[in-house]
């Protein structure tokens, strides 16, 4: 079961007239005390890679989440209010997939971006089977719903590998 908690300042979401705490202060109208727990939509393991704000203020969670029967990783892509509560997007506050069909293989996602018309897109890696990691994305409408006119019915894995960071193989980033 995973978790992970995120604290944010005033400075993170849109000014209340209600007294602000000085700057580098918890926000005490975030989650509990200025922190909110994250939980994941299953009893699965997760993990948050990165977050992202949009335009109206929400936060944009990128996220994997490993299947309880340890065989396989899958995107997640959270989206919370300005509060830090569960949004009204997919299961208490989730997306989630995979970049292929193929289940014994691996899908991360790493980064959100806003693209236009209310549209989200997740950048993330995707592993083919050989210990390679290929840049993979997959497209969201502002309801949390796949844009299966993106890519092959909403997702798109690319064809060469990610470039290995700080000469790493192991473990590349993406860094939109």
């Amino acid at each position: 079961h995973g978790a992970c908690a995120l604290p944010f300042s005033q400075e993170d979401k849109e000014m209340t007239t209600d007294a602000l705490p000085n700057a580098g202060e918890l926000d005490p109208q975030f989650g509990v005390d200025g922190v909110e727990q994250i939980e994941g939509p299953s009893d699965d393991f997760f993990r948050a890679h990165g977050l992202s704000l949009s335009d109206d203020g929400k936060l944009l969670i990128a996220c994997s989440g490993v299947h309880s029967s340890g065989t396989y990783t899958y995107f997640l892509l959270g989206r919370r209010t300005q509060l830090g509560k569960p949004d009204v997007f997919g299961e208490k506050g989730f997306v989630s997939g995979r970049f292929t069909s193929d289940a014994s293989l691996s899908s991360e996602g790493l980064k959100t971006l806003l693209v236009k018309n209310s549209r989200y897109l997740l950048l993330g890696k995707f592993t083919d089977g050989t210990r390679s990691f290929l840049p993979a994305f997959a497209r969201f409408d502002a309801t949390g719903k796949i844009d299966t006119r993106f890519g092959r019915k909403g997702r798109y894995v690319a064809s060469s590998t990610l470039p290995a960071e700080y000469g790493s193989a192991s473990d590349p980033n993406i860094d939109a």
